[in-house]
């Protein structure tokens, strides 16, 4: 286990989604990350079950306010683990295209029924987690419903499109990529990638020099 390096708390304006035994909500997917706003915040509560499930963040907090994922911690710092095997996902999420939900198991990007092209997730915080199991021996159930296997090229968190992300706390591993980000230039150039205190171990694969623990390219 790996202790959180920052508490998870709800510090912002916006909603405290709490999700976990006991809590509001008893799963992710019933969280709607594709509407999350500034201020807003998802907590996840330990527990001694995985989280099967995918997600998809494409919304903007602001620098005052931002988007807050975090991991609560167990009563021994265990931090919640979201984990590919199996997972679902959320029906109502936009991809930035369906062919894309086979390459992450967090995914950081412009949501496909976005109509501003220009408009980027930014100011997101993600931190508190444990990461893993994003591999091509795995499967996972799609917004569509259709079971599909990972692509060689996964990461446990692949940022599509992103500015202002925190990335911190977390726990990656059994990944083919832990992180992934990278991008062309102008409207979908990735910028401003805070990665600090995670615990990033045992990723990538034997067969191949394409996936490694983190692999990014971006501004700043």
């Amino acid at each position: 286990t790996v202790s959180p390096a920052v508490a998870c708390q709800h510090t912002g304006n916006g909603t405290d989604y709490q999700v976990g035994p006991g809590k509001p909500y008893a799963s992710l997917g019933q969280v709607p990350f594709e509407s999350l706003q500034a201020g807003d915040s998802v907590r996840i509560f330990w527990r001694a079950q995985n989280y099967y499930e995918k997600l998809m963040i494409s919304g903007s907090g602001t620098a005052q306010q931002p988007i807050r994922i975090c991991g609560v911690a167990g009563p021994n710092g265990e931090l919640p683990v979201i984990n590919w095997q199996g997972a679902t996902t959320r029906t109502s999420l936009s991809f930035p295209y369906d062919g894309h939900q086979v390459r992450g198991l967090i995914i950081i990007g412009h949501a496909n029924n976005n109509p501003s092209y220009n408009e980027n997730p930014k100011h997101i915080i993600l931190e508190g987690l444990e990461i893993k199991g994003a591999s091509p021996e795995n499967s996972f159930t799609s917004r569509s419903g259709a079971v599909q296997n990972y692509s060689v090229f996964a990461a446990g968190l692949f940022i599509e499109r992103g500015e202002d992300i925190t990335i911190r706390g977390n726990r990656f591993t059994a990944n083919n990529l832990a992180i992934y980000g990278g991008t062309g230039g102008g409207a979908i150039l990735m910028r401003d990638i805070l990665i600090e205190s995670n615990h990033i171990a045992g990723n990538g694969i034997l067969t191949s020099y394409y996936e490694h623990n983190t692999y990014l390219e971006g501004l700043n």
